[in-house]
């Protein structure tokens, strides 16, 4: 049986070997040795279980060959279970790696977009903040599928330009200063959505990321313009597995 990545799994080798695997349906992320990786590397290029063997035992000849099938089973059908593979046909199906594409998310709202055209409506700008939290803090407890497709589709029909990095900052603030404010929970995965779609009110474009660091595995969301960070909160070290 041939093996083949679905395009709603985006992922990134990392540079100690390992893999950080993300499932764009179910915003899950994954980390997997350097051992998983090599396996992952055959099943990208439409291979199958065996050839994922036979590519461990050749670098790892001291270990028994059954014991490291018994292994790539368990490890394949754990990876089918969960859906970031299925069985494939051959090496024409098409394979999602993350290259830096942006994540986009928007709402609307005139209100929003006057209290960032004028300076002296900040308060305009904060009370959207809170408005908008409460939206992407809704968002985030459906499957991850329904934030990523309102955000994709908003941005592609409203956002008209990215913001400059002085609003990008205002932006970022006030979402910050809500999510701060909020009292439940609302960490980095919340207070980013809620940046992109407060810029939204405002036919902004501000890029959704979410990505990694290892050593040990640690993962983060964020908001980026022009192809820079914005900061606070900012992404230092992190590696972006998915953006549109």
């Amino acid at each position: 049986m041939k093996i083949r990545i679905p395009a709603q799994v985006h992922y990134e080798e990392q540079e100690h070997g390992g893999l950080v695997v993300m499932d764009r349906r179910t915003g899950l992320i994954h980390g997997f040795s350097a051992t998983a990786r090599l396996m992952w590397r055959e099943w990208e290029a439409g291979g199958g279980l065996e050839e994922a063997v036979g590519e461990v035992a050749a670098r790892h000849p001291e270990v028994a060959h059954d014991r490291i099938r018994a292994d790539a089973e368990r490890f394949l059908h754990d990876l089918l279970r969960r859906g970031l593979v299925e069985p494939g046909t051959g090496l024409d199906e098409t394979v999602s790696k993350s290259a830096g594409r942006p994540l986009e998310g928007e709402a609307s709202g005139m209100a929003g977009r006057a209290a960032l055209k004028n300076a002296a409506a900040g308060w305009a700008l904060q009370s959207a903040a809170f408005v908008v939290l409460v939206v992407a803090l809704a968002l985030v407890r459906l499957p991850f599928r329904v934030p990523y497709a309102v955000v994709t589709a908003l941005h592609g029909r409203w956002c008209a330009a990215e913001p400059d990095e002085a609003e990008a900052r205002r932006i970022v603030a006030a979402a910050e200063t809500a999510a701060r404010w909020w009292p439940g929970r609302a960490a980095c995965l919340e207070e980013s959505l809620a940046a992109v779609l407060l810029a939204a009110c405002v036919r902004r474009r501000l890029t959704w990321c979410l990505g990694a660091r290892t050593d040990p595995y640690r993962f983060h969301a964020w908001v980026e313009t022009g192809g820079r960070p914005v900061v606070p909160p900012g992404a230092p070290g992190f590696q972006r597995i998915l953006s549109a």
